[in-house]
């Protein structure tokens, strides 16, 4: 009977993996291995090991997402280093398996979230760049201040991502008003 329930227990557990419900699979595979050591029973060897394999791959896939979860908790710091990492991680993953797409989809989310963060980053600094540009401007160092604006505009120019009307608006007053 014992070894029927944790069998059962195992290909919930599968079963729960497959569906992409990896939270399930995981509390399923704790009450199966609770049961493992709480019995005293001698179970079938060979299925202990066919368990075991099965629980490590649940074991595999949630520390999968716990990786994700602590990449982005560094992300404010390093956002460009954590969007590779996860982006590795991406290409890591077996996209055939239904039991990686709750792993796939965690990525896409957390990809998207430190692009946005990294964009807010960059942007903030060519926020700095052109108070400074104009407050150059406020010195009457004009050329100056129209050649930081210009290089403003360039690193603006050269993303897509960091095309902000109100920065635009902001370096166009300080060209023609460096005319």
């Amino acid at each position: 009977k014992l070894q029927q329930d944790i069998e059962e227990k195992a290909k919930k557990a599968q079963a729960a993996l497959e569906s992409g419900e990896i939270e399930e699979a995981v509390k399923l595979v704790s009450g199966a291995r609770s049961m493992l050591k709480s019995s005293a029973y001698d179970l079938d060897q060979d299925k202990q090991k066919e368990w075991k394999t099965s629980f490590e791959k649940v074991d595999e896939l949630n520390k999968s997402l716990g990786e994700i979860d602590e990449l982005l908790k560094q992300a404010s710091q390093a956002p460009s280093t954590v969007k590779r990492q996860l982006e590795m991680k991406q290409l890591n993953i077996n996209e055939s398996k239904n039991e990686y797409k709750p792993i796939l989809s965690k990525l896409v989310v957390a990809l998207d979230e430190v692009e946005k963060l990294e964009r807010e980053q960059m942007l903030a600094a060519l926020r700095k760049e052109l108070d400074k540009a104009e407050k150059t401007y406020a010195d009457g160092q004009v050329e100056e201040a129209v050649r930081a604006a210009d290089q403003v505009q360039t690193k603006m120019a050269a993303s897509e991502k960091l095309l902000d009307k109100d920065l635009q608006a902001r370096v166009a007053k300080l060209r023609r008003n460096g005319e």
